[in-house]
C-alpha cells in the first residue's frame, strides 16, 4: 500500500539524515579540534612566544608580474624567536618569494602545465625558523595577480605552529560555525523536500548548502592544511558563490502563476548558462573567472530586480498576499545583506571576510526550514491518520457484509434447496463460499482488484439476495469498459443500498442497472435503480457508514470520486469515476 511505502521512505530518510549529520559532525570535528604538532621535533624546545603584526610594504616594479608591480616586506629574525618558531602568513592571489639573507627558502608561482590559470589561489606560507637564522633579515616579495591586490598586505604571524593554528581558529570560528550550520541545515531541509517534491524548500536547501560551502572553503582556516589543493578550494568556493542565487530564484517563484513561473525558469536557465560559459572561458584561458565576477554580480542584480518586480504586483489579496509577504521578507533580508557584502567586497577586494549574507541566509533557512519541517511532520501525521482510516474502512466494509441474519437466511435457503433442488443448493454453496472468502481477504489487504473480479463478487451477492426476494430483485448490466482496477468491495455496498432502501420498499421490487464506459482518462461506473428514491436534501443524512467508506476508499486508494443523485418515486443514481491507465 502506498502509505506503507511512504512510511518506509520516511524511515530511510531519517537514517540518511542521521548518517549525513554524523559525517558532517566528524568532518567539522576533524577540522576544528587542534591536533598535536607531530611535525615538530621533540628535541626542540617550545617557542618563546607568539605575535602577529602587519609590516610596512614597499611597492617595487615587477615588469614580468601580472600587474607590473610587487610588494616587498622586510623583517628581522629576533634571537628569542628562533626556537621551534614558524613565520606564517595568508596570501590572497599573490605569488610569493621568501628570502632569508640571500637564500630563497620558499616560493609559490603558477604551475607551467596549467597556462589557462593565472592565479595561485589563496595560500598559507609556512616558513620554519632555526637558530642559524637569528639576526638575519627576512625579505618577502608578494606579486599580486590582479590589479585589486596592489595594496593587500597580509598579517604576519610568528610562533609555534600550534599557537598559530589556534589563533587562526579563533579568528575564523564565526565563519566556520555559520558555514557549517548552513551546510547542515541545508542538507536536513533538502533531503525531505526532495522526497516530497517540495521545490521551494529543496531550492532553498540547495542554496544554503552552496553558500555554506563557499563560506567554509573561502575562509583562511580551510586552507591552513590544504597545501597543493588551494586552487581546488578556491574555484570550488567561487562556483558556489557565483551559483547560489540560481536556486533562490526557484525558491521564490510562484508555481501557481504560469507566467511568473516561466519567467523565473528562463532567468534561472540563463544565469546557469552564463556561469557555464564563464567556466569554459576560464578553462580556455580567455577570461579569468574572478575578473568576470562583475558579470555574475550584474546577473544577480538583474535577478534581484526581477524578483522585486514579481513580488510587488498590485491588487493581490488572500493567499496571494500571504505568499507575497513571506517572499518579500526573504528577498528584502537577502537583498540588504548582499548589498552590504558587495560593498565590502569592492572596497577591500577580498571575499574571505564576508559574513553578512551567510548570516542572513542562516536566519532565513532556520525560519524557512522550521516551517517546512513542521509542514512535513503534519503531512506525515495526516498520512498516518489516512492509513488508519483506510484500515478501519476496509475492516468495516468487509465485516459489514458478513451480517448474522444474512448468513442465517442464506444457510436456511441452502438447507431447503438440498431437499428439492440439490444442484441449485450446490451452486449456491459455491457462490456463498466465494462471497465469504472475498470478505475475509479484504481484511488482509486493500490492493486494487480488476473490474472482472469485483463484478463476479457483485453477481454472487445479487444471486444470494435473489434467493430471499426472488423476482422482486432484478439486475441488468451494460459493460462498455472492463480493463481497469478499483478498490475491492466498491460496488456491493452501493447495490446493497439500492436493494435495501430502494427496491424492497416497493411492492413489486425493481431493477438495478450497472453500466461502465470510458470517457477520456476516466472510467465512469454508474449504478442506478428504479426504487423509491429519496429527497436530495436528505442525501447526506442517508449517506450510510458503508457509503462513506466507499467514498473514502475510492478517493484515497484509486484517486476517484463519487456523486449521488436521487428523486423520490423515480430512483437513485450513483456515479463513480476511476482514473484509467493504458497498460
Amino acid at each position: 500500500m502506498e502509505l506503507i511505502r511512504n512510511d518506509k521512505k520516511r524511515k530511510r530518510l531519517s537514517l540518511t539524515v542521521f548518517v549525513l549529520c554524523l559525517g558532517l559532525f566528524l568532518c567539522l570535528a576533524g577540522l576544528l579540534i587542534p591536533r598535536d604538532n607531530t611535525r615538530r621535533s621533540n628535541s626542540r624546545p617550545e617557542a618563546s612566544g607568539f605575535r602577529a603584526w602587519q609590516p610596512v610594504a614597499r611597492q617595487t616594479e615587477a615588469p614580468e608580474g601580472p600587474v607590473g608591480v610587487a610588494l616587498e616586506c622586510r623583517i628581522s629574525v629576533d634571537e628569542q624567536c628562533t626556537r621551534n618558531t614558524w613565520l606564517m602568513f595568508y596570501t590572497y592571489h599573490q605569488y610569493v618569494d621568501v628570502y632569508i639573507g640571500e637564500e630563497c627558502v620558499y616560493s609559490i608561482h603558477p604551475a607551467p602545465e596549467y597556462p589557462f590559470i593565472a592565479t595561485v589561489g589563496c595560500n598559507w606560507v609556512k616558513v620554519p625558523l632555526y637558530d642559524r637564522d637569528a639576526g638575519k633579515e627576512i625579505r618577502v616579495v608578494l606579486t599580486p595577480v590582479y590589479e585589486a591586490g596592489r595594496e593587500q598586505i597580509p598579517e604576519f604571524l610568528m610562533g609555534s605552529e600550534l599557537d598559530i593554528y589556534k589563533h587562526q581558529l579563533r579568528e575564523n570560528l564565526p565563519h566556520l560555525a555559520i558555514g557549517g550550520l548552513l551546510v547542515l541545515f541545508g542538507i536536513i531541509m533538502a533531503i525531505p523536500a526532495g522526497i516530497v517534491r517540495e521545490e521551494g524548500a529543496l531550492a532553498m536547501g540547495i542554496s544554503a548548502v552552496m553558500i555554506g560551502s563557499w563560506r567554509l572553503l573561502d575562509s583562511p582556516f580551510a586552507a591552513f592544511d590544504a597545501e597543493g589543493k588551494s586552487l581546488l578550494l578556491y574555484y570550488t568556493s567561487l562556483v558556489m558563490l557565483m551559483g547560489f542565487g540560481i536556486p533562490v530564484v526557484y525558491a521564490v517563484k510562484n508555481r501557481k502563476d504560469r507566467r511568473n513561473s516561466m519567467i523565473f525558469e528562463i532567468y534561472g536557465l540563463t544565469a546557469g548558462l552564463i556561469l557555464i560559459v564563464q567556466m569554459l572561458l576560464q578553462l580556455l584561458g580567455l577570461v579569468d573567472m574572478r575578473q568576470s565576477l562583475w558579470v555574475t554580480h550584474t546577473v544577480q542584480l538583474a535577478g534581484g530586480l526581477l524578483i522585486l518586480a514579481m513580488l510587488l504586483p498590485p491588487g493581490k489579496t488572500g493567499a496571494a498576499t500571504r505568499w507575497l509577504h513571506n517572499r518579500r521578507v526573504i528577498f528584502c533580508i537577502l537583498a540588504v545583506a548582499a548589498f552590504l557584502d558587495l560593498t565590502v567586497f569592492y572596497l577591500t577586494n577580498r571575499s574571505d571576510q564576508l559574513l553578512i549574507t551567510p548570516l542572513a541566509f542562516l536566519v532565513i533557512v532556520l525560519v524557512y526550514g522550521i516551517r517546512f519541517l513542521m509542514s512535513y511532520l503534519e503531512q506525515t501525521r495526516q498520512l498516518k491518520d489516512k492509513e488508519t482510516q483506510l484500515i478501519q474502512s476496509r475492516t468495516s466494509a468487509a465485516l459489514g457484509q458478513i451480517r448474522s441474519h444474512f448468513i442465517f437466511n442464506v444457510l436456511n435457503a441452502i438447507s431447503g434447496m438440498c431437499k428439492y433442488d440439490p444442484a441449485k443448493a450446490d451452486e449456491t454453496v459455491v457462490r456463498f463460499s466465494r462471497y465469504l472468502r472475498t470478505n475475509i481477504n479484504i481484511l488482509q489487504s486493500d490492493e486494487l482488484v480488476t473490474f472482472q473480479e469485483e463484478l463476479e463478487y457483485l453477481e454472487d451477492y445479487i444471486a444470494l439476495e435473489q434467493i430471499r426476494f426472488g423476482d422482486r430483485i432484478r439486475f441488468e448490466k451494460e459493460i462498455g469498459q472492463d480493463d481497469f482496477l478499483l478498490p475491492p468491495l466498491l460496488l456491493q455496498p452501493i447495490v446493497e443500498n439500492a436493494i435495501k432502501h430502494g427496491l424492497t420498499a416497493r411492492e413489486n421490487g425493481g431493477t438495478v442497472w450497472l453500466e461502465t464506459r470510458k470517457e477520456g482518462d476516466w472510467v465512469i461506473i454508474t449504478v442506478r435503480d428504479n426504487g423509491v428514491g429519496f429527497d436530495p436534501v436528505e442525501i447526506e443524512k442517508e449517506d450510510s457508514v458503508g457509503i462513506r467508506n466507499v467514498r473514502f476508499r475510492l478517493e484515497h486508494l484509486a484517486g476517484g470520486k463519487m456523486t449521488i443523485d436521487s428523486e423520490p418515486g423515480v430512483g437513485t443514481c450513483v456515479r463513480m469515476s476511476v482514473p484509467w491507465e493504458d497498460d
